[in-house]
């Protein structure tokens, strides 16, 4: 059977790191095997939707390079009121619907299914029934749960009700996972749950078994906190007679400080990271390290190296820790890596420059280059060339600056070496009795508009004579 995964998003909000990272490792299951890799949107909790989130979660694995194989289709997208403005999908929709408020007809056949065998029952219980029913088990001891008061009555279908699950007395679950091997669960804490809301919406545990199924999805990666309801999964598989799916919980990701990463915790969304300049690769290799390694030793690697050497048995069960330093640091390796004709590619795309640069001046950008924001301030000078900054030369006479310049006009020219140039600034550092780094300073404000900058020597070089002596005829006409 060829491999088929899915990821499962809740649209309500920005994607963060610990989603991504499930999306890439059934991304990289499913691509590594010639399979399917499906985007399936779980939108059933109503409350917590957030208007055009879908979108923003199409776009965002297509940033990343995770293109799904199948997913929802703009008509879907329409239906549940999504703007598909500018929306690119590139993928097959025949398999749907992919949004789960759109399959309500799907959920309602299967639990009326469970009710007619025996399996489930209706429950007109109330929230505020429950909620009165809860605070008296509180109360009394006991743990919370619904005590299975609709269980052995009949409620009638003129009612609104809900369908539960019927648990067996003394529920004992053994279930296999991937990563973890067997599980063994003995009466879990959830009592007769809920399958179909009242108002026509699945639950998790419905919906995501009968998508599952109905969607062939051979494997199930999700995060380890939904180890707790797994029981209540298998037993349904067991319950339709579905053949399961194979199912692995991935370690949760922590924070620096050891506490699990979430939104609440700060975990950084895809949008924050784009927004400070990572670039996809880099944030793919990072969390492809948090929960597997590769099987050389390998910490910077490209997408093709990881999808290569990715396997389920190289998945660990242990937690891993996500460093935004250690992000930024592999950042740094990604664009170092790069070839000059991509570099400059990415500057085009990203700061709008159409640059002819050599090698050896590309490699200097690298080397100071951590993210797009740092590759953006070397190159303040070319995006914004009217912006100076005049303060940072208030420490120098005004005179003294204007002298400085105009001797490094008549005695610079464009034969001269590294060291040529060197020995020139110093000369003139001499003759004017000004210090060598205040003719630094007034020389890279005047060609490079501030301080924080590409060498200067470099830049003199790669530019040529004649850029550097108009860049600094610029500046006298806006400083004298």
């Amino acid at each position: 059977m060829s491999v088929r995964t899915r990821f499962a998003p809740s649209p309500t909000g920005y994607l963060h790191i610990g989603s991504v990272r499930t999306a890439l490792y059934a991304w990289a299951l499913a691509k590594k095997n010639n399979g399917s890799f499906i985007l399936r949107i779980e939108d059933t909790d109503r409350e917590r939707y957030v208007p055009n989130s879908i979108k923003f979660i199409i776009q965002e694995l297509n940033w990343l390079g995770l293109q799904p194989t199948e997913g929802p289709s703009k008509s879907e997208l329409i239906q549940v009121g999504e703007d598909i403005e500018g929306l690119s999908l590139e993928w097959s929709s025949h398999g749907g619907p992919y949004i789960q408020s759109l399959r309500k007809d799907f959920y309602k056949r299967y639990a009326e299914e469970l009710l007619q065998a025996g399996f489930a029952y209706r429950c007109e219980c109330t929230p505020e029934m429950l909620e009165k029913e809860r605070r008296e088990q509180i109360l009394a001891g006991k743990r919370p749960g619904y005590s299975g008061r609709c269980r052995y009555i009949n409620v009638s279908p003129e009612k609104p009700y809900a369908i539960r699950l019927k648990l067996p007395q003394n529920f004992s679950v053994t279930a296999n996972d991937e990563i973890r091997g067997k599980l063994k669960f003995e009466n879990p804490p959830l009592s007769d749950p809920v399958l179909l809301k009242s108002d026509g919406f699945p639950t998790y545990h419905l919906a995501v078994v009968v998508d599952d199924h109905l969607m062939k999805i051979t494997h199930v990666l999700r995060g380890e906190e939904w180890i707790s309801t797994f029981p209540i999964h298998w037993y349904l598989y067991d319950l339709f007679g579905w053949e399961k799916p194979k199912f692995l919980h991935l370690p949760v990701i922590l924070g620096e400080d050891g506490k699990k990463l979430s939104k609440r915790h700060g975990a950084q969304t895809t949008a924050e990271l784009r927004e400070e300049g990572f670039l996809p690769s880099a944030i793919i290799n990072a969390l492809a390290l948090i929960g597997w390694t590769h099987s050389s030793g390998l910490e910077i690697f490209s997408v093709d190296e990881f999808l290569r050497d990715f396997s389920l048995e190289k998945v660990h069960s242990a937690s891993g820790m996500f460093s935004p330093i250690k992000l930024k640091r592999i950042n740094h390796e990604h664009f170092k890596l790069m070839r000059v004709d991509e570099f400059l590619a990415l500057i085009q795309k990203n700061l709008g420059l159409s640059l002819r640069l050599s090698e050896s001046y590309v490699n200097v950008l690298k080397e100071r280059t951590h993210t797009l924001k740092d590759l953006s301030q070397l190159l303040c000078f070319l995006i914004f060339p009217n912006e100076y900054d005049f303060q940072a030369l208030e420490d120098i006479d005004k005179q003294l600056i204007i002298s400085t310049l105009e001797l490094f006009k008549k005695t610079v020219n464009e034969n001269l070496s590294r060291d040529e140039l060197q020995a020139q600034i110093s000369a003139i550092s001499d003759s004017i009795n000004l210090p060598k780094k205040h003719v630094f300073k007034i020389l890279r404000v005047a060609i490079l508009r501030r301080m924080e900058t590409p060498p200067l020597i470099d830049t003199i070089q790669e530019f040529g004579f004649n850029w550097t002596i108009d860049q600094i005829n610029r500046f006298l006409s806006e400083f004298r």
